[in-house]
C-alpha cells in the first residue's frame, strides 16, 4: 500500500511538471520574460496609431499637445473640419518630439503648440524640456517653412500640484523670450487662468486639466489667430 501511494505522488509530481513546462512553453515562447508597459506608453502608440493616418492637409490648422489638449472639443467649438487635434494624453516634450515630424510633413498652415507640464510634473530638467522644444520648432522649420507656428504658453498648476508651479513660470518666462528672439508667436494663456498664484480652480477639476468654462477660456484666447 505504502509502494502504490509513493509510486502515486511520484507520477503525479512528474505530471505536474510536465504540465507546468508546457504551459510555461505556451504562454511565454523562446523563454522571453514579460514586459508590462507603461500605460503612458502604450497610450501613445495607440493614439499614434489612430492619429498617424488623418489626414491633414495645407489648409488645415493642428494643435498638438497633451491631454489638456486632447480634450479640447476643436471641431465643435469652432464649427470647422480644418481644425485638427492632435493631443496625446500623457505625452512630454520627447512624445512630440517623436511625431511632429510626420504632422509638419503635411504642410499645414497652422500648428499651435502646448508642451511641458508633463515634463515639469515629471521633473524632467528644465534644460531638457528647452532642448527638445527647440529641436521641434527646428524640425517642423525645415520640413513645413511657410507653417505659421504658435507656442502656447503653458498653463498653471493648481493646488495640489503647488511645489511645481514655479517651474512652470519659469519655463513660460524662457519659453516667451525665446519666440521673441525666434519671431515666434507667443501666445500667453498663463495669465487668463492664473488666480491667487496658482491655476484659477473655476477652471478645472483636478488642478491640472481644464473644465468645460476653461476650454470656452481657451477658445476666446486662441479664436483670433484662427
Amino acid at each position: 500500500m505504502k509502494i502504490g501511494l509513493v509510486a502515486k505522488i511520484s507520477v503525479a509530481l512528474n505530471v505536474g511538471t510536465l504540465l507546468f513546462f508546457i504551459g510555461k512553453r505556451y504562454f511565454f515562447p523562446h523563454n522571453q520574460p514579460v514586459v508590462i508597459q507603461n500605460p503612458i506608453e502604450l497610450w501613445n502608440q495607440a493614439r499614434k496609431s489612430v492619429l498617424g493616418p488623418l489626414p491633414i492637409d495645407t489648409t488645415d490648422i493642428v494643435f498638438v499637445g497633451n491631454s489638456i489638449t486632447e480634450g479640447f472639443p476643436l471641431q465643435e467649438m469652432f464649427h470647422s473640419l480644418k481644425v485638427k487635434n492632435r493631443g496625446i494624453g500623457g505625452n512630454r516634450s520627447c512624445h512630440i518630439l517623436g511625431r511632429i515630424e510626420g504632422i509638419a510633413r503635411a504642410r499645414p498652415a497652422k500648428i499651435f503648440l502646448d508642451i511641458g507640464v508633463n515634463d515639469i510634473l515629471n521633473h524632467v530638467p528644465l534644460d531638457t524640456l528647452k532642448t527638445h522644444y527647440q529641436i521641434i520648432l527646428n524640425n517642423i522649420w525645415g520640413v513645413s517653412p511657410y507653417t505659421k507656428i504658435y507656442v502656447q504658453s503653458v498653463f498653471p498648476l493648481g493646488r495640489s500640484h503647488a511645489a511645481e508651479e514655479k517651474m512652470v513660470e519659469t519655463f513660460n518666462a524662457w519659453l516667451k523670450d525665446f519666440c521673441d528672439g525666434a519671431n515666434i508667436t507667443y501666445l500667453d494663456l498663463f495669465s487668463a487662468y492664473y488666480k491667487d498664484g496658482l491655476l484659477n480652480p473655476d477652471y478645472t477639476y483636478d488642478d491640472i486639466h481644464l473644465n468645460g468654462l476653461g476650454y470656452e477660456v481657451w477658445k476666446r484666447k486662441v479664436e483670433e489667430f484662427l
